[in-house]
């Protein structure tokens, strides 16, 4: 498992983790509404915006953490990097000294194997009896 997991050190999977969050940072991950109410609490108008990641981004670095900007890029991360992270997993290879020594293995089959049938051989023909394409029948 450890092994599979060594693509985390490398640089290729971190660039790969930012290309993924400039291409996902249109999406919208925050919703907000707003509802216009009169003194007697009926709804008048109801109005939601949603609003993209990468204007959560910037009102983060602008505002810091207010309005659930915070949360967005948050889950932003988690989720491209979950995404990410599992793709490459997926995609790794183990090391070879996680794979079993074929130098150690038994070939002998075991009692669940069926047995490897061997090549039959087809018996030969009499040449002498067989007549061939250009020959008449003898009578």
């Amino acid at each position: 498992m450890r092994g599979r997991l060594r693509f985390l050190r490398q640089g290729r999977f971190w660039l790969n983790y930012l290309f993924i969050l400039a291409v996902t940072s249109w999406l919208p991950l925050l919703t907000q509404t707003a509802t216009m109410t009169d003194s007697g609490g009926k709804v008048l108008t109801t109005s939601v915006l949603k609003v993209p990641v990468w204007q959560s981004w910037r009102i983060l670095a602008v505002k810091g953490p207010a309005g659930g900007h915070g949360q967005a890029v948050a889950m932003h991360l988690g989720l491209c990097f979950v995404i990410t992270a599992f793709v490459w997993f997926l995609m790794s290879k183990p090391l070879l000294r996680d794979l079993p020594d074929p130098k150690h293995e038994d070939n002998a089959p075991s009692s669940g194997d069926a047995p490897v049938p061997q090549a039959s051989r087809l018996p030969e023909s009499d040449d002498e009896n067989t007549p061939s394409s250009g020959d008449a029948p003898h009578e």
